[in-house]
């Protein structure tokens, strides 16, 4: 399964970047959003493809982009794709590359066993999200990296504002050293929501509709400190608030 999953998140070639401009996300964090953006839309010559650490990876040596997303929804993003994939595959006969588990059986779990299986990993090496995780909290400490945020570049769309949007994608160019017309980038960014068909919602703060107290017990045993680390939270009591609220 660790090699399934390895393929799945495949992600970055095995060679250095040292040469290429890049940005790397944690999957489920806009990938395709950036890819439509910075590739399709563009036209750079900006790599967009997801952060992996392991054998024959480099962290690059010049300057790169790393995006996150808050952990929380993270997880109920991937929920939704592991039932689409599950769907997929049923439909085609033909297992999801790098995605073989009991697909008929998932389909059977209900959405909050579905977050609760991921968020404890029985069938997704705890190994492989913490890796993800790690590579990201280690970039933040790269002075070569620049953190963008999903909940920045996502848009009105997808629940965010339209000139953080903008701000964000400009702040990526110029870190890049990459020179786009600013009309270009106004019209890449009207024409970049949804059109990829594993797009589910893209919406920000979808946790909240989720997350019930099951999940968010096992979250702070085993996810939590990233949450902090990344400034989505300030301390550990956020559960409170949030079932006050709900």
């Amino acid at each position: 399964m660790k090699k399934l999953l390895l393929v799945f998140f495949s992600i970055v070639a095995l060679h250095s970047y040292a040469s290429e401009k890049c940005i790397l996300t944690l999957p489920k964090s806009g990938t395709y959003l950036l890819k439509k953006i910075f590739n399709d839309l563009m036209k750079t010559e900006i790599h967009v493809s997801h952060v992996l650490k392991g054998p024959g990876m480099n962290t690059p040596q010049e300057r790169y982009v790393v995006s996150m997303r808050d952990p929380r929804d993270y997880f109920v993003s991937m929920k939704n794709f592991k039932t689409f994939v599950s769907r997929e595959s049923l439909k085609k006969g033909v297992s999801w590359p790098g995605m073989v588990f009991d697909y008929k059986a998932y389909l059977n779990l209900s959405e909050d066993e579905k977050l609760l299986e991921l968020l404890l990993n029985s069938n997704y090496p705890l190994d492989a999200v913490s890796k993800l995780f790690q590579a990201v909290s280690q970039a933040q400490q790269d002075p070569l990296a620049l953190i963008i945020r999903f909940e920045d570049f996502v848009g009105k769309n997808g629940g965010g504002n339209n000139k953080l949007q903008k701000d964000t994608i400009l702040e990526v160019l110029e870190w890049l050293g990459v020179h786009v017309h600013r009309n270009r980038v106004q019209y890449a960014l009207s024409h970049a929501w949804g059109g990829s068909v594993t797009f589910h919602k893209g919406l920000i703060g979808q946790w909240k509709q989720e997350f019930k107290p099951v999940h968010v017990k096992i979250f702070k045993e085993y996810w939590n400190q990233y949450l902090i680390d990344w400034g989505y939270e300030t301390d550990w009591d956020w559960d409170i608030y949030y079932f006050i609220e709900n």
